[in-house]
Parts: C-alpha cells; sequence; structure tokens
C-alpha cells in the first residue's frame, strides 16, 4: 500500500514539473513575441518621423526582427552612440522599402540604421545653387537646349515637371566637380540618403557628368 502511494506521488510530481516547464516555455515564446512586436512599434514610429515610411511595400507589423552586432555597417545616431554600442547585441528591425532599423534591446532606443542601397540616379540638371543641384530624370534633352534661364525656370515649375526629380546635395562632393557643374548637362548621380520632399531630396555621395 504506501508503494503504491509513492509511485502515485512520484507520478504527480512528474506530471506537476512537466506542465509547470511547458508553462514556462509558452512564457518565454510570448515574452519573445511581445518583445518583438515592440521593437516593429519602436521602429516604425522612428521610420515614420524621418519620413522614410513612403517606400515601404509591406505591412510595418511584418518587419522581421533579429539579433546582431551593432558594428560600422550602421549609421550611428552620434559619436556617443558609436561609442557605447559599437561591438554589443542589438535588434535589427528589416523593413522592405525603407531603411532597417538598430535598437538597444535593454532600453529600447533607436541607436542606428542601415539605408537603403539606392540605384543612381540619372537626368539633366536644371538649376544649380551654392550646395545643390536639380536634376531631372524624365526631363529631355531637346526640351532645354537654346532655353534661357528664365524659359527653363519656366519649364521645370509647370504641371508637367513641377516637383520632379531630385533635389541633390553637393555639400560632401569635391570643390572641382562641384565647379564644372552646369545647368543643361546630364549626370549620374549616387546617393546614400533620401527624403520624401518634392522634388525628392538626395545627398550626393559622387557625381559624375555624362559626355553627351
Amino acid at each position: 500500500m504506501n508503494i503504491r502511494i509513492v509511485y502515485l506521488a512520484l507520478s504527480l510530481w512528474t506530471l506537476f514539473l512537466v506542465t509547470g516547464c511547458s508553462n514556462n516555455q509558452d512564457d518565454v515564446n510570448t515574452t519573445n513575441k511581445d518583445s518583438d512586436d515592440y521593437a516593429r512599434e519602436i521602429a516604425w514610429d522612428f521610420v515614420k518621423e524621418t519620413g522614410w515610411d513612403d517606400g515601404v511595400k509591406e505591412e510595418w507589423q511584418r518587419a522581421k526582427v533579429t539579433k546582431t552586432i551593432a558594428d560600422n555597417n550602421y549609421q550611428f545616431l552620434g559619436k556617443a552612440y558609436k561609442d557605447n554600442y559599437e561591438g554589443k547585441e542589438a535588434l535589427f528591425v528589416s523593413f522592405e522599402g525603407a531603411p532597417s532599423i538598430l535598437i538597444d534591446p535593454n532600453t529600447n532606443k533607436v541607436i542606428g540604421y542601415k539605408l537603403l542601397e539606392n540605384p543612381p540616379v540619372k537626368g539633366y540638371i536644371v538649376d544649380k545653387s551654392k550646395d545643390s543641384i536639380w536634376v531631372i530624370p524624365e526631363i529631355k534633352k531637346e526640351e532645354i537646349i537654346g532655353k534661357n534661364e528664365k524659359e527653363l525656370y519656366a519649364l521645370v515649375m509647370s504641371e508637367k515637371y513641377h516637383g520632379k526629380g531630385y533635389s541633390v546635395d553637393t555639400k560632401d562632393i569635391d570643390k572641382e566637380t562641384v565647379t564644372s557643374l552646369q545647368v543643361g548637362q546630364k549626370v549620374v548621380v549616387k546617393f546614400d540618403a533620401f527624403g520624401h520632399s518634392a522634388p525628392r531630396y538626395a545627398h550626393a555621395t559622387e557625381i559624375k557628368i555624362v559626355e553627351e
């Protein structure tokens, strides 16, 4: 009789342990899911604040969340962030059509981002200022040939081209190249950051004149 009681007690204890472990695992899975959802929300708020949300090709709730090590592949938000986080574990939230966001899993703060690799822009320069050029890919060479500054301005401000193209930031391009740029030239522009203004802002990393 005593043996049966001991056996029953052991069986009940084993069942309790198995059930408890199962519940603990469910709690871990739920916590991870909640953590990923929160990371998505933080990243998406940052994407919207910076104006990068227009290019998202999927629902932000489906963004992929993975663990990564913060390094030089990411643009950190200031030197202090780089000093504090480089080489440490972070959450990487990947959107389709928008820069990916790096989050500190301990503070839930955005610490950096990774920009999309943007294809080069090819088009004609229709305006130039000290630190920028306005490039419109859609405009044709025959539309700008022979036009004076006033006529060209009227064309690009017309309904057909108003707000089109890219306002290219040239501050980080060498002075010799910037000096050689002229209205009417065809150029290829490589850039690493963009905005959703009209015309679209683009920070140039390289500009080449296309010989025609």
